[in-house]
């Protein structure tokens, strides 16, 4: 699902990241662990997309991120440590956008948001603002350190889902152990 060879990044003479290697199959979870400056958002940001490696690769899902990178980037889902969220939307309001936003249309749209609202058990506040939410059911839309935030995700067909935060890989990690398809990084 993920192959990295030997990708480096630089800023100028720092070399931030430096012939990292590694590979992730179906149904794994891998964890970046290191003190801060160590290369872990970089490393993130290069399998994303956001940053082209200085040197070296990475497959995803056998799609190059440096030469097939709008493929690579279709198949991935990244929850960056601080995402934006929208109080003043309605639950199935924000997740119809979420979908839309990523191409998401017709049956397949409205089938992905049910889903998404039996899976994280938000049915019964469909048409509640965000805002006005519990702090637990809250906590799949505002981003903080305890929260899962993946409804969004869960409406993306992604193989793979890239979470920049430790606290919320491992609170989400209930969210895939449900034999789903994707893999949690």
């Amino acid at each position: 699902m993920i192959e990295v060879i030997e990708i480096s990044r630089n800023f100028g003479r720092f070399q931030a990241v430096s012939n990292v290697s590694f590979q992730v199959q179906k149904s794994e979870v891998l964890g970046f662990l290191g003190p801060n400056g160590a290369g872990k958002s970089t490393t993130m940001k290069m399998l994303t997309g956001y940053l082209q490696p200085s040197s070296g690769d990475a497959l995803i899902c056998g799609h190059s991120v440096t030469k097939q990178s709008l493929k690579a980037r279709a198949k991935i889902g990244y929850l960056p440590e601080s995402a934006p969220s929208y109080g003043e939307m309605q639950v199935e309001e924000f997740l119809r956008f979420a979908g839309k936003v990523r191409g998401l249309t017709g049956e397949k749209l409205n089938s992905q948001i049910e889903k998404v609202l039996e899976d994280t058990s938000l049915q019964t506040v469909r048409k509640q603002l965000i805002e006005t939410l519990s702090k637990f059911l809250m906590a799949f839309f505002i981003p903080s350190n305890d929260s899962s935030k993946l409804s969004v995700f869960l409406l993306k067909i992604a193989s793979i889902v890239l979470i920049a935060e430790s606290a919320v890989l491992i609170n989400s990690l209930v969210f895939f152990s449900n034999g789903s398809n994707r893999s949690l990084i």
